[in-house]
């Protein structure tokens, strides 16, 4: 791969014609003529022949497809609308009146707690971040390409947050309602009118297309309801886009006040008349059904041709990029999310809770619940001995009924109500568990004081392996996402706000950095290092290593920075500036501790080993004067004297005033000692007799 070098201002044109490798561009056929022609709508109210396409038939088949692919939603709709009812906390039914009027009708608020789990979690990194994007240039790495990623990374990270200035508010959005959900949409595009990129927010049901197929990719047509002002329909009539539609048609805003409705359509046509369909961006008028605008949904990179110059293949350009949560077991083109999976088991939970506050809500009020004879409360009574029926009665009222004159114990009945169940209420926290259990990616993550860093980051990781999955495929949806804003930037290149945006001493060619051959777009921060605290976990433990390690394997620096931007610490140029080639200071001291330490781990070591040296002459010793006592008093004074010696020598040792060689240092002493001994002690009698003499006779 080629290196890109900076080049300078009268440098900057770049051949509009030079295309990507594989294109090959033959300008007289209509289908490039295409590109450059605007509103195509004249090539379907005027066809050349009566064989082409026209408008009516284009709108009817619009439509059909429409309602085609409404239908094959209409399932996965019902559970979509249920999953945005409970994160709402909309309850099915307004007003309850089972089992008593006004009865509790209370959401609990357990799914907005996954899902602000999930948001806190990815928002970070993937919305907030300073770098959001990052370059990865693939093939040989020199410092040229280095700085043309450098570049790269620069101006589309100011890009996504200056340039398209609701890129973060709708993102940030989509993150909280995605594990939801479990599916949205980025629609990416170039915006003649600010000409910029732009990628907007699109929810789960606001793409239709045929849920049929696989993936949401192999559906050929896909659809947008739209609904725009007066204002903005004759802003699109009279500007650029040059819709075909009458103004008179549009009624004023007073006459008129909801917005037109407009569907646009990503499908496929024959306009050139070659027998093969291509793809185009169809705008019809649902009030009239009117084709009001047909745009190419393709560019001269998705056209390929044979060697006889005919149209062999026409791609649909990316458009769409679909976030998922959580795939389809199934197999299906839509993603899960917690309120479509666990839509039945929260509507379980808030239905033990209401039970709970229904039953303690009867308990209260039974003691002015029940039944009294007419006579003792003075009102008019309910029935008669010859009236049968229901009685109707009201919470926290006694109601009036013919008794036939009962005692007053039984002219008064209270309704019997025992308030919420032990039962019902376990049962109610182990559903909530499970919940949490699936939802919550803290769940059992809390930290042991009596364990080891190593063993809680292994049980981190074990724990979050989970939520960590599900966000690697946001990130590589991201991943896409970012990937079509740099070929629009390729495309449709401007050197003059690219250069302003770098600022850099020498020119650069937006075109040429954002060739989409030899660079490759990914987010700025690798899913699988996983969350903060598994980050900063990881770079502590990695930090203490390099302190106390005892050659120089890892570099201190890198791992005190890496651990300080684990810490989310953003004065790294104040705490840690860059050293100036002469070694760090602060590795310096640490070196040097770790010598120090090191030699007086070997001092201690020598010392213990000529201690242990000392013990073992002075047990030697100890033998030789337990043996003395069966031989000669010359050897029994020998010994206790050399015991006395050796017993000095020791505490000679232990104040450091012994030699370096404690063994020769003790033979010196024994010899001195035998020596002395044995000029001071008197000659034995050779003749002497044997105070012991042997036995003599008796058994041998």
């Amino acid at each position: 791969m080629a290196e890109v070098q900076p080049i300078e201002e009268e440098q900057l044109a770049v051949d509009d014609d030079v295309l990507p490798d594989g294109v090959d561009p033959i300008k007289d056929l209509p289908l490039f003529e295409f590109l450059d022609a605007g509103n195509l709508i004249e090539n379907l109210t005027n066809p050349a022949d009566s064989e082409s396409v026209n408008a009516t038939q284009v709108s009817s088949d619009v439509m059909r497809l429409l309602d085609s692919a409404e239908q094959s939603m209409s399932k996965w709709l019902a559970k979509y609308k249920a999953a945005i009812k409970l994160a709402k906390l909309e309850p099915k039914t307004t007003k309850k009146t089972f089992p008593f009027e006004d009865a509790s009708n209370v959401m609990m608020p357990f799914i907005m707690e996954a899902m602000l789990d999930f948001h806190a979690r990815v928002v970070p990194e993937l919305v907030w971040a300073k770098n959001v994007v990052s370059i990865k240039a693939w093939g040989r790495q020199t410092p040229e390409k280095d700085k043309r990623a450098d570049r790269v990374s620069t101006y589309m990270n100011y890009q996504l947050t200056e340039l398209i200035s609701t890129w973060r508010k709708e993102q940030d959005k989509m993150l909280l309602g995605l594990p939801c959900v479990g599916t949205a949409y980025k629609k990416t595009s170039y915006d003649q009118d600010e000409q910029e990129a732009a990628s907007d927010l699109l929810q789960g049901d606001e793409v239709i297309f045929d849920h049929n197929y696989k993936t949401f990719d192999e559906a050929p047509d896909k659809f947008i309801k739209e609904e725009y002002t007066r204002n903005e329909c004759i802003e699109f009539i009279r500007g650029e886009m040059g819709w075909d539609l009458d103004e008179k048609t549009l009624q004023s805003e007073r006459d008129h006040p909801d917005p037109f409705k407009f569907i646009r359509a990503f499908t496929w046509l024959d306009l050139d008349g070659d027998g093969l369909t291509e793809p185009y961006e169809v705008v019809v008028y649902t009030e009239t059904e009117q084709v009001v605008s047909v745009y190419p949904a393709f560019d001269e990179d998705d056209i390929v041709t044979n060697e006889d110059g005919e149209i062999v293949k026409v791609s649909m350009s990316k458009i769409f990029t679909q976030y998922q949560f959580l795939p389809d077991p199934e197999g299906g083109p839509m993603g899960l999310g917690w309120g479509i999976m666990l839509a039945d088991l929260f509507d379980s939970l808030n239905t033990t809770v209401r039970q709970l506050i229904d039953a303690g809500t009867l308990a209260n009020i039974a003691g002015n619940s029940g039944l009294i004879d007419h006579q003792l409360s003075g009102a008019s009574a309910r029935g008669n001995r010859m009236q049968a029926g229901p009685v109707e009665v009201k919470m926290g009222e006694l109601t009036p009924i013919t008794t036939g004159g009962k005692s007053l114990m039984q002219s008064v009945v209270q309704f019997p109500y025992r308030g919420p169940s032990q039962a019902l209420f376990e049962l109610t926290q182990w559903m909530l568990e499970q919940i949490r259990g699936m939802t919550n990616s803290a769940m059992n993550m809390d930290t042991n004081s009596q364990e080891a860093a190593m063993m809680y980051l292994a049980r981190l990781q074990q724990g979050l392996k989970v939520p960590n999955s599900i966000v690697m495929r946001v990130y590589n949806s991201a991943k896409e996402e970012f990937s079509k804003i740099a070929e629009i930037n390729f495309k449709h290149y401007s050197d003059k706000k690219y250069n302003k945006v770098l600022d850099g001493e020498q020119k650069a060619s937006m075109r040429a950095d954002f060739n989409r051959d030899d660079c490759d777009i990914t987010p700025a921060i690798d899913p699988s290092q996983g969350s903060d605290i598994e980050r900063q976990q990881r770079a502590s433990i990695i930090f203490e290593e390099a302190k106390t390690q005892t050659q120089p394997v890892l570099n201190l620096r890198e791992a005190a920075l890496d651990w300080l931007k684990a810490l989310k610490v953003t004065d790294l140029e104040r705490l840690a500036p860059e050293p100036s080639g002469e070694q760090d200071p602060m590795e310096a001291v640490m070196m040097a501790n770790l010598q120090r330490e090191a030699e007086l781990a070997d001092r201690d070591m020598n010392i213990k080993e000529a201690k242990l040296n000392l013990d073992q002459m002075e047990a030697m010793m100890e033998g030789m004067r337990k043996g003395a006592e069966f031989g000669l008093q010359l050897d029994l004074t020998e010994s206790e004297i050399s015991l006395k010696y050796a017993q000095a020598f020791k505490a000679l040792w232990e104040i450091g005033m012994a030699g370096d060689d404690p063994i020769k240092t003790v033979q010196n002493i024994e010899t001195q000692l035998i020596d002395k001994v044995g000029a001071e002690a008197p000659p034995i009698p050779l003749d002497s007799p044997d105070p012991n003499p042997p036995p003599t006779g008796g058994a041998q």
